[in-house]
């Protein structure tokens, strides 16, 4: 009598479980697909990258003039921890000259916002779209090269 109580309580605990589990699945699942719920997500997280990055950028100004050259820039980026950090939001910092000029996009010094908006575009892998710039970018410099080409080797045979 017992065991078959504890077996009855075991297995109608176990079918209890999964139909919550059921529901919580189903409940994600809806709320994956929310409009609302993914643009309030998409606004946390850029308010908080925007957070992260003037922490940064504060750690990073050591002259406290509100702007950041190469050389602070290198130096913030020497620090293990901040190079782990910023890792870890999948930005490759290995060489820290050429991330700081893919960041300030050819100014000598930058601001807080400039910081903020130059790793939100370097956060994360390369997406479709970016591929299909650089591939379009490419063929129209090999059209521009072709035709260089073609008018340097007709110019050159009109001179022989």
């Amino acid at each position: 009598m017992i065991f078959n109580l504890l077996h009855k309580f075991v297995i109608g605990f176990a079918v209890v479980l999964v139909i919550q589990g059921v529901f919580m699945q189903q409940t994600f699942k809806v709320a994956a697909t929310d409009d609302t719920i993914m643009t309030m997500q998409q606004t946390r997280a850029t308010e908080i990258h925007r957070k992260k990055m003037q922490l940064l950028f504060l750690a990073a100004d050591e002259d406290g003039n509100g702007l950041l050259d190469r050389e602070e820039f290198s130096k913030l980026l020497e620090d293990p921890a901040i190079r782990t950090w910023l890792s870890a939001m999948e930005l490759d910092v290995s060489d820290a000259e050429v991330f700081y000029d893919l960041i300030c996009d050819g100014k000598e010094e930058l601001n807080a916002e400039e910081l903020v908006r130059g790793v939100a575009k370097l956060k994360g892998g390369a997406r479709s779209i970016d591929m299909i710039v650089c591939m379009r970018e490419t063929e129209k410099l090999r059209e521009l090269t072709d035709r260089k080409s073609t008018r340097l080797n007709s110019s050159h045979g009109s001179n022989l």
